[in-house]
């Protein structure tokens, strides 16, 4: 299939549901004007060398014969008038999907995200990995044009979910002329500013630039976005444009490289939405939804019956139009917040959206050159997915936010101790997948290991990553140190020199100045607790076996012993046994940026163990003695143990009982003393069910299909 045998449908509505949305005119004066209980809006659509429906669409607009549009291939223009107010943070603009996109995403969109969030705008608000993907930015600084009209009278009781098309006029002109005609949404193109002195001195006084792209700038300053609001009743009106996203070619066209959308398809619109978010009042309202649909040529003349069959209205028949009136009705309520929608929002036809995403980031990429401090520093986690993120790792209520708890060693141990016995140590992605690499995108490990719900952990970069966005949200002093692991030989021993950087360890100082490194990232023979900063003070891990940091030069070092030492993370696994030194680390903080080049060469390097051994690790409590054994519920929920005082297992503290391991085909437990093995894995589905039920880790078909052909397969 080719993109000349592919027509474009554009609809839109005041929701997501199909039934809502009517047929939108492209390359044409008219606009689709949109009635709700929230808003009163007019879109108009220009695509250059237009091809879909409506069958009587233009094939370009004289809009991109103009000097500002000489350039651009699309434009997605529209005024607005609001029923209640909406402060300037609130109103956002942007992409969301219906199901996941995060496998079809291109090579290079991690880049162009990464920049567009932290380089460009700060404001951005996105999860590409998540079930259901978004990515929304404030009006204010994500639209290339925004113009202030005159205060209106609000809308009354006139609540038709889409009125059909009838013609407004645009904004447009002068902003320094009152008494010039003002035009709305149609054959005239928007310019930045403002219509009459009114709306003038709004711009005036708020300091707001005349150039749009300065102006973009502006609005990327919190406290800006906060002095502005979208008030009721009176008009703006925006137009969002790129010359990149060719429709008729169906290909994003970048600078020295064209990439085409059908390779692309993942089977759901592209969508743009403006709605207005608010994640602490639970104010998650879409006030319009634009889909762009792709429709094969058989298909053509059936959705041009149905679109075009009834006449003026765009829609099917009687039916669908009474639906969209019924469904309009609640929309007021206010629906889930973090990118979740209902399930009957998304239109079926195959369209293109992980490349809509990358589109946006070249775009806004190219718009926006300011970059500062604030714009290179972590995202943190929200207070839902602070929520979402103790309840993968079984934490005691006492210990979440809400409940003021002293940040303390008791605190940190406690997060630690239930992060090891919750989340297991394992480098699946590696081998069960159809990539072979593994992502360390912040959003993409946490829909991973904490929402999807399927028991996955990760390696150290994985876990380790993860759990100082969670350190730092919860507003714990922390930063990650690099670190150097030795090789070990046949018996498990450390040996050799220490290899380069391939692990983290999280460096915490509490309140009271006290410093303790945590890693909850190293597998079997990781600490069970936090490790306090202190030479040489050792303590318990798990059964006999005691481990302890030290301060001391390495062989390794070329600067003179006193002057330049390292810490030396050692374990004996018994008071009459050598010391054996595992992994050191420096006081210097990492960032995330470079434990991603450290992640490509650990997770692709074929010289690497990760990439030819099978590994998971997960640590075990008290309530779960007996995974691994084929005694109790293994790899589901675990009835807690009554204490002999009575009290449940979460009201104490939690106690690291054992281990199980996997490594390859082997399964080993251990309970606090000698090592055992307890199942040799013959074949790939024996090593599932393992995976499965001791782990408690479910993979995905897609996943298990992966290791078909990979180094690691067992082909018994």
């Amino acid at each position: 299939m080719t993109a000349q045998t592919l027509h474009l449908l554009v609809t839109a509505g005041p929701t997501y549901s199909p039934s809502s949305h009517h047929l939108l005119p492209i390359n044409t004066s008219t606009p689709l004007q949109i009635h709700s209980p929230h808003i009163t809006a007019g879109i108009t659509i220009r695509i250059q060398n237009y091809r879909g429906l409506p069958s009587s669409s233009p094939s370009t607009s004289s809009y991109f014969t103009s000097a500002q549009h000489k350039a651009d291939l699309y434009s997605i223009a529209f005024s607005f008038t609001l029923n209640e107010d909406i402060p300037g943070t609130d109103l956002l603009f942007g992409n969301d999907f219906e199901k996941p996109i995060r496998d079809r995403l291109p090579t290079g969109f991690g880049t162009a995200y990464r920049l567009l969030r932290w380089a460009i705008d700060p404001g951005l608000d996105g999860d590409v990995y998540a079930e259901h993907p978004y990515l929304y930015g404030p009006l204010l600084s994500s639209i290339n044009v925004l113009r202030v009209g005159g205060k209106e009278k609000a809308s009354g009781s006139e609540h038709k979910s889409v009125r059909e098309h009838k013609s407004v006029k645009e904004h447009t002109g002068n902003t320094k002329h009152d008494d010039q005609e003002q035009k709305e949404v149609g054959d005239d193109i928007i310019t930045e500013g403002a219509d009459g002195e009114e709306a003038e001195s709004i711009r005036l006084d708020l300091k707001i630039p005349d150039d749009g792209a300065k102006r973009m700038k502006h609005f990327l300053n919190k406290a800006h976005k906060e002095a502005f609001v979208f008030e009721a009743g009176r008009k703006y009106s925006c137009d969002f444009f790129n010359g990149y996203l060719d429709f008729n070619d169906l290909a994003l066209k970048l600078p020295g490289v064209t990439m085409k959308l059908v390779d692309f398809w993942d089977g759901q619109p592209l969508r743009y939405v403006l709605k207005h978010r608010n994640v602490a009042k639970g104010i998650d309202q879409e006030l319009f939804v634009i889909t762009f649909t792709l429709i094969p040529e058989e298909e053509l003349e059936a959705q041009r019956e149905k679109w075009e069959g009834s006449g003026a209205g765009g829609k099917g028949d009687a039916k669908e139009k009474e639906k969209s009136q019924k469904e309009s009705k609640g929309q007021d309520e206010h629906k889930k917040q973090e990118g979740f929608q209902d399930d009957d929002k998304a239109p079926s036809r195959e369209t293109f959206a992980p490349l809509s995403l990358l589109q946006d980031c070249i775009n806004l990429t190219h718009r926006r050159t300011s970059i500062h401090h604030d714009f290179v520093t972590m995202k943190l986690l929200t207070p839902i997915q602070i929520t979402a993120y103790l309840d993968r790792i079984n934490l005691p209520k006492k210990y979440y936010p809400e409940s003021k708890p002293t940040i303390d060693l008791a605190y940190i141990t406690t997060l630690h101790v239930h992060h090891i016995t919750s989340i297991p140590y394992e480098n699946l992605s590696i081998h069960y997948s159809k990539e072979h690499n593994v992502s360390i995108e912040p959003d993409y490990l946490f829909d991973k290991i904490v929402r999807r719900g399927r028991g996955r952990g990760g390696y150290c970069m994985e876990i380790g990553l993860l759990f100082h966005r969670l350190l730092r949200s919860l507003n714990i002093r922390s930063y990650m140190a690099p670190a150097r692991s030795r090789l070990r030989n046949e018996h498990n021993i450390p040996f050799g020199p220490y290899l380069g950087i391939s692990h983290l360890v999280q460096i915490v100082t509490l309140p009271d100045s006290s410093r303790y490194a945590l890693d909850v990232c190293y597998g079997g023979d990781g600490p069970t607790a936090p490790l306090t900063l202190e030479s040489g003070k050792a303590c318990r891990n798990l059964g006999t076996q005691e481990v302890r940091l030290v301060n001391r030069h390495l062989d390794e070092h070329v600067e003179p012993a006193g002057q330049l030492k390292s810490w030396v993370y050692e374990y004996r696994n018994a008071a009459d046994r050598e010391w054996e030194a595992l992994y050191s680390f420096g006081e210097y903080e990492f960032f995330e940026e470079d434990f991603r080049a450290i992640n490509f060469g650990v997770s692709r390097d074929e010289s690497c163990f990760q990439t030819f051994t099978v590994i998971a690790v997960m640590f075990l409590g008290q309530e779960e003695k007996n995974r691994g054994t084929g005694d109790g519920n293994i790899g589901g929920e675990q009835e807690q143990d009554e204490r002999k005082d009575g009290k449940k297992e979460d009201e104490e503290d939690m106690v690291v009982v054992g281990k199980v391991m996997l490594k390859d085909a082997v399964l080993k437990r251990n309970m606090g003393g000698k090592t055992e093995v307890v199942q040799l894995c013959k074949t790939e589905k024996e090593r599932l069910k393992v995976i499965r039920e001791v782990f408690g880790i479910e993979l995905t078909e897609d996943e298990k299909e992966g290791i078909k052909g990979w180094r690691t397969e067992l082909e018994g």
